[in-house]
């Protein structure tokens, strides 16, 4: 809550330095615990009306109900994520994605990467060696 009052003030001092009128006592209260709430409350559900189906401000497509059941269970306590059961040396963290992808394309082999960036570059580097390649910087 000290948080919330000094970022809140400081939020007042900002606008009057500007110009602003100062905000009666209760409004400047009510702001902070605005901020204080949304803090303690986290992330909220809301219903995606942008018209962007993966819109990247309201975080990443929504899992099905046996995936969030899933990563609950994985998430309760420890697991062997990077550790090979039957030895017990460190293993790999894609090694299941991966044996899952080359069950389910019949591929010879998978690799999986972390975000679509990666994937992005290790593409081009298998399908445009020595060529050129347009990059976007820009949104």
């Amino acid at each position: 809550m000290k948080h919330a009052i000094r970022r809140t003030l400081d939020e007042v001092r900002d606008s009057a330095a500007h110009g602003a009128p100062p905000p009666a006592d209760d409004e400047i209260l009510a702001r902070a615990l605005a901020v204080a709430s949304d803090a303690a409350t986290g992330l909220t559900v809301v219903i995606n009306a942008t018209g962007v189906v993966l819109h990247t401000g309201l975080g990443r497509a929504p899992l099905p109900e046996a995936a969030v059941d899933a990563a609950a269970r994985a998430g309760s306590g420890y697991s062997d994520l990077e550790v090979e059961r039957a030895t017990g040396a460190r293993g790999r963290r894609s090694t299941r994605a991966e044996l899952m992808l080359t069950a389910l394309t019949g591929a010879e082999a998978a690799l999986v990467v972390n975000n679509g960036a990666a994937g992005v570059l290790l593409g081009l580097a298998a399908l445009a060696r020595g060529k050129q390649v347009l990059v976007s910087r820009g949104s």
